[in-house]
């Protein structure tokens, strides 16, 4: 995941958390400061430390439970390609229009 990617992740979580502009802003502001500072792995370990911290002041706050889910595959068809049922339906157009131009 490159940096814009996770910025992506986290204007979406500001977003459903009804973050204001100015939450938002300092946030966004913060996490490209963290990119320059910290390495992928710092991050991950002090993010989590920092987080886990927490139950120990709070009680209240869970770890969470990370489930790995796959990706769904897509499948990108052809520019040409047409269904069976594409093509049966545009055999009835054409006979219908036929059909329409007789009468």
């Amino acid at each position: 995941m490159n940096n814009r990617q996770a910025i992506g992740y986290m204007l979406l979580a500001c977003k459903q958390l009804n973050y204001s502009k100015e939450q938002t802003r300092s946030l966004f502001g913060e996490m490209y400061n963290m990119f320059d500072l910290k390495t992928e792995e710092e991050a991950e370990e002090q993010g989590y430390e920092w987080y886990y911290s927490l139950e120990d002041t709070f009680d209240v706050v869970k770890k969470p439970v990370v489930t790995k889910t796959r990706a769904k595959k897509i499948t990108k068809f052809p520019d040409n390609y047409k269904s069976q049922i594409s093509k049966e339906n545009e055999k009835l157009i054409k006979l219908l229009n036929l059909y329409k131009q007789g009468n």
